[in-house]
């Protein structure tokens, strides 16, 4: 991100969080909401965290609270997790919640690809979103360390339930990448993983 606008995404930034504080009564202004801030982290690179935590940091906070990760409508929740994968990338290899947290954020990126399926679903785009964001820096590895293994089996079925033939390159590839990442780090892969990756 061109530096010279830090202090136009530092406002929004502020703003959003303002905006989150009290979840909004109205379905369509949450989710517009979250569509903002989904497309304002993603302008945000690594290397621009450290100049941006002070006016970011707020705003992951909301993000993770449990209104929003267990609010009764889907695609707020998808766009929830569309959120947290970004900010997983702008924080990447440090993880910006606490293990438990991080477990349901896990939890919550799995399922949206359950639907990977669906091309035509209009959220398909941030589904790959998150799906690409979690391959490129690698952000489901820690998943090892918080001993999900039952998250990463199951993660690994989903994706291979949800190979499409319209699928793009960059889909199976970050599936491929996740999958390659998640097996490489078992010194002695467990059958339950054996058994998905044979069948």
């Amino acid at each position: 991100m061109d530096l010279a606008s830090d202090g136009d995404v530092n406002a929004k930034l502020y703003r959003l969080e303002r905006w989150l504080k009290f979840t909004p009564h109205e379905k369509s202004v949450l989710l517009n909401t979250l569509e903002e801030a989904a497309s304002c982290l993603s302008l945000i690179e690594q290397s621009d965290y450290g100049s941006m935590s002070v006016a970011m940091d707020p705003l992951v906070i909301h993000l993770a609270r449990s209104d929003l990760l267990r609010h009764d409508e889907g695609d707020v929740r998808l766009l929830v997790i569309t959120c947290i994968s970004e900010v997983t990338k702008i924080t990447a290899p440090n993880l910006p919640y606490d293990d438990i947290t991080m477990e349901e954020v896990y939890e919550l990126m799995i399922r949206s690809f359950q639907k990977l399926w669906d091309t035509s679903n209009p959220y398909f785009d941030k589904r790959v979103k998150i799906l690409g964001n979690i391959a490129k820096v690698r952000s489901c590895i820690p998943m090892l360390d918080l001993d999900c293994d039952d998250l990463i089996f199951h993660m690994f079925e989903v994706f291979f339930a949800a190979l499409h033939e319209d699928h793009s390159q960059n889909i199976m590839v970050a599936m491929q990448t996740i999958m390659s990442l998640m097996s490489n780090k078992y010194e002695d892969p467990p059958q339950p993983l054996l058994s998905i990756l044979v069948e």
